[in-house]
């Protein structure tokens, strides 16, 4: 999966070609890698799908990139999010024997760098840690190992030599 900053470049109703199931099509232009950190330029399209099953993802996706209106009829004017910037994240997907890079999430900007370790709900962290513990108390404990900081020269504590230059015989 890649993670881009893309601006929304015009969007309105759709339907799938194969099933019908409408959908709101976005249009989006990535100007951003967010894992590579590094400027791209590639355009891809999004689908919120409108089924019953995909209605409350849609509508939650719709609110949090900024979507105010209680009127979905105003996302088929092609403008009126023109412009948002949002945060993609796509992966590669195989069809009719083609590979391309399709948007799997469309989230707010600045979600990336909110993402990491999200802590469990305390209670149901306390029980599973319960169950664990034992195992735990029974596994070797070792010192924990700190990266010695290289001094003027490169060196680490341990070793005078400069960095790179080891096998020197002086």
């Amino acid at each position: 999966m890649a993670n881009y900053t893309a601006t929304i470049t015009g969007h309105g109703f759709a339907e799938s070609k194969n099933t019908h199931t409408p959908s709101i099509k976005f249009s989006l232009k990535a100007t951003y890698d967010l894992d590579a950190q590094q400027p791209v330029d590639k355009t891809f399209y999004a689908d919120l799908w409108l089924s019953d099953k995909a209605i409350e993802n849609t509508c939650r996706t719709l609110r949090e990139i900024g979507f105010n209106s209680d009127n979905m009829a105003d996302l088929n004017d092609s403008q009126l999010m023109v412009g948002t910037v949002v945060e993609i994240t796509t992966e590669w997907e195989d069809y009719n024997d083609n590979s391309y890079e399709k948007v799997k999430f469309m989230n707010a900007a600045g979600s990336y760098a909110r993402r990491g370790v999200k802590p469990m709900d305390s209670t149901q962290a306390k029980k599973l840690a319960a169950k664990y513990n034992s195992a735990l108390k029974n596994a070797q404990k070792r010192a924990p190992q700190h990266q010695p900081s290289p001094d003027q020269y490169g060196a680490t504590q341990g070793n005078s030599a400069p960095a790179g230059d080891d096998d020197l015989p002086f």
